[in-house]
Parts: structure tokens; sequence; C-alpha cells
């Protein structure tokens, strides 16, 4: 019973829903485990009619993407000698930029084509179904607890190529289920129990909220 379920009943669409757990936009690898970006192949497996598409990525590649960075950094720069440096060894050549830096490498910037970024995957994928497909309505939700820059350069990105987009931290959007960093506490952690399943991931509850949400900006993109 998710979001998309939901509005698809209420507008009697046909629906499909290729979105999968842990995975990510942008192309992102860590640990030698590829989180199956979006921006790779999966964009691929939406449907030549599709008549609208909307998008919500970022939570995990904000998780994920900036150490991915790093290792493709460090085993570029050091090759063999990296991959047989001791645990210790290999987190204080990691560790020689901050966390921010590396996620500042990640995030890209504003007009990257390069899928290992934030703004490159996305660049790509608005292209893609902007341009080569001429998919009319498009929409994208901006993720929640992430980088302030991702946010601020994904609606850069969005604007330039005229997709709409709506905010899921903005609990006056009715899309936050209690992950967003405008309340109170005492608040935030009472939408936790009550709308998510460990804190982070929507209920039934949960999806029904965000629903109310999105289904009136649907129409409107």
């Amino acid at each position: 019973m998710t979001y998309g379920h939901l509005a698809k009943d209420y507008y009697n669409l046909e629906y499909l829903n290729i979105g999968m757990s842990g995975r990510t936009m942008a192309d992102v690898t860590v640990n030698g485990e590829s989180r199956n970006g979006f921006a790779v192949e999966r964009y691929l497996l939406v449907p030549d009619d599709t008549d609208i598409l909307t998008i919500w990525f970022g939570y995990n590649d904000a998780a994920y993407g900036w150490a991915s960075i790093r290792d493709d950094y460090c085993r570029e720069t050091y090759g063999d000698i990296y991959n047989n440096l001791t645990e210790e060894q290999k987190k204080a050549v990691m560790d020689y930029k901050s966390e921010d830096e590396w996620i500042t490498e990640f995030i890209g910037t504003i007009n990257s084509t390069d899928k290992k970024t934030w703004c490159g995957a996305w660049n790509f994928v608005l292209n893609y179904f902007v341009r080569t497909k001429s998919i009319k309505a498009i929409g994208v939700i901006l993720p929640y607890g992430v980088h302030a820059d991702m946010i601020t350069k994904l609606k850069s990105i969005c604007d330039y190529y005229a997709v709409p987009y709506i905010d899921s931290a903005d609990k006056n959007q009715i899309l936050s289920v209690g992950y967003d960093n405008k309340s109170d506490y005492g608040i935030q952690l009472h939408q936790r129990n009550l709308y998510t399943t460990d804190g982070l991931h929507p209920n039934a509850e949960g999806y029904k909220r965000i629903a109310k949400g999105y289904i009136p900006w649907l129409a409107k993109i």
C-alpha cells in the first residue's frame, strides 16, 4: 500500500513501481558492491509509453555516494599498494579528506555529466526523459535527510529542465512522516512511531500520509 498505489487508485491509472530498496540515483559502488544506480541502466526500465513519471532518490546517495568517491580515488591513486594495506592503514589514507569534502566531490558541479556524481546522474536522467523520450509529465520528489547542497543543486537542475518538484522534508507538504528536521523533536518522535516501521521507512499509515500530499501534486505536473 505505497503512495503510488494510492494515487493509482485515486486517478484510475496503470501503475509501475521500479523502485528498489537501498538503491541510488548515481553510479555508486561501496566495498565492491554496486548500489544499482538508476542512472546506470535502471532508467531503461521506464516504459516508452509512460505518461507520468515521478522520481524520488537521495537518502541512499547521501549515505553511500561519498564513500564510493573516496574508495575510487584511493584505488586509482594507490592501486595494488592500497589494496594490500591493513584496515588501519587504509583508514589513514582515506581520512586525508573530511567526510564533508568527499560529499562535495560526490555532489559534483551543477553542469556535471559524470554519473558517479549526484548532479551528473540527475542531469543525465532528466535530459534523457525530457529531451530524448519527451515525457511531458515528470516530477521530482526532493529527498529528506541529505546534505543541503544536494537539495540546492537538484532544485537548480530541475529548474533547468523545467521539471516541477516537491519537498519530502517539508511538513507543510504533508509528505513528511517524521524524518524532517523542521519539527519539534517530541512531535518528530511521535510521527516516527505513528508513521514509520523503523523511524525511517513509512508504514501503511505513513504511505497514506505521503499520498495526501502526493496525489494533488501529481495533478499539477
